[in-house]
């Protein structure tokens, strides 16, 4: 077994709020990330929310660099003569008002931690022994140096 960030299975899927409510809702498929790419995405987006980039077309490329770099599929994407689309990240600007795109790229930086349960069930080996690796210290007496 490997770890969550690293398994091509650990997705998790997206349904915009508008959406939501839908008898086939665009679905966005976004893949888990490492702790470091976590990172790089939460630093995109503190340059989108303090405006520290100079330009709204700056902003509107790193949200869009965002996105694209966890969004790995969708389903049920339609135009609108009923003609599957199919997933191309590339035509996202196309097909996604900006704050669809907006909500999406927060969705996959919020998804890809998985919830306490996520964890426990996720099929990973067990860990190491729990046990002391140590002699426990006695109150009265100072651990060594």
């Amino acid at each position: 077994m490997c770890p969550i960030a690293v398994d091509p299975e650990a997705t998790f899927d997206v349904v915009l709020e508008s959406d939501k409510g839908k008898d086939r809702p665009p679905t966005f498929v976004f893949r888990q990330v490492t702790c470091r790419k976590w990172r790089e995405l939460a630093e995109l987006a503190d340059q989108i929310e303090t405006r520290k980039l100079g330009t709204a077309v700056e902003g509107l490329d790193v949200t869009l660099k965002a996105l694209r770099s966890t969004l790995i599929g969708w389903r049920d994407m339609a135009g609108l003569d009923g003609v599957e689309i199919p997933f191309d990240a590339e035509k996202i600007e196309d097909l996604l008002t900006m704050r669809e795109v907006t909500e999406l790229m927060y969705a996959g930086l919020e998804g890809s931690q998985p919830t306490p349960d996520e964890l426990k069930n996720w099929p990973l080996p067990p860990g190491s022994d729990t046990a002391a690796s140590a002699e426990p210290v006695p109150a009265d007496q100072e651990a060594p140096a």
